[in-house]
Formats: C-alpha cells, structure tokens, sequence
C-alpha cells in the first residue's frame, strides 16, 4: 500500500517530507510485527538487542557502555535492561578485572539457546515482512545506508 492511501493524504510537500513520513510508518509497521513476536518470549525489542549484541561479542565481555554504544535504541536504561536479563537467567554478569565499578556482561548459555528459539520464528517473519526479493532488499539496505551517511556529515 501507498503512504498517501495508508494514512489517507494526498500529498507530500516534497519527496523528502513523503521520505521522512514513509521511514516512521515503515518503522512502526515492522516494530509492531517484531515486538509481536518478541512478546511471546517474554522479552522487548531493547533486551532482544541487548541479546544479540551480547551473542556477537561471544566469548568476549561487554560493558554497560559497549551495550549502550552498539544498540539500535541508544539507551541509557541499558543497566536496568541488563538486571531483567539477569534475572531471567539471560545473561552473566562479572566484576571487570581492570575496573570493579564496571561489570562485565556475557550472554549465557540459556540465553542463546532462547536466541536460537527466536530466530526459528523470526526469519521467516522478517521474510514476510520485507516483502522484497534479494535485489530490491540490498538496494534499500543501500539506500538507508547512504541516507544516513548524508545526515550524519
């Protein structure tokens, strides 16, 4: 569907309004799909990222502030995210040999296990969603890849 005909407007200002509006709808379209999913795990799209960060850095630690600097939603709630993920068992957590005011943080074993669950179910949700085929999926990567870089100068 149309952005005009999805939220009923018959036109843009400039293609770059039209741009910037169809981003957000398009966010909101594929959050609400993925926190759907994630909601049946008992987890937020935060503590999936937290996760998935957690299981890249495997076996190697990370900081509070590595977590906060690698999020999609930059968060300053990364520490309380990190205690819910504890506490699910999620996740370790040790003192940081260097710092002892910092900790360290590393994905557990349940953990990735949860993270495998997840994917079963989320690739093809992702496929779905998406709705591109492998071409117009790499050149949209591209494009929002080159639409950031512009912002970003």
């Amino acid at each position: 569907m149309i952005i005009e005909k999805a939220i009923q407007q018959k036109q843009f200002k400039n293609h770059n309004e039209k741009v910037i509006v169809n981003l957000l709808y398009t966010h909101n379209y594929v959050s609400n799909h993925i926190n759907g999913l994630l909601k049946t795990f008992d987890l937020s799209n935060e503590q999936y990222n937290i996760l998935r960060i957690l299981k890249g850095q495997s076996p190697e630690p990370a900081t509070i502030n590595t977590l906060i600097e690698r999020m999609i939603h930059n968060s300053c709630n990364a520490s309380r995210l990190v205690d819910k993920l504890y506490h699910k068992q999620l996740l370790e957590r040790r003192v940081n040999a260097t710092d002892r005011r910092q900790a360290d943080v590393l994905i557990s074993a349940k953990g990735e296990k949860l993270l495998i669950e997840i994917d079963k179910k989320l690739t093809p949700l992702m496929d779905k969603v998406v709705n591109l085929d492998k071409a117009e999926a790499a050149m949209l990567s591209d494009l929002l890849d080159a639409f950031r870089n512009i912002n970003n100068k």
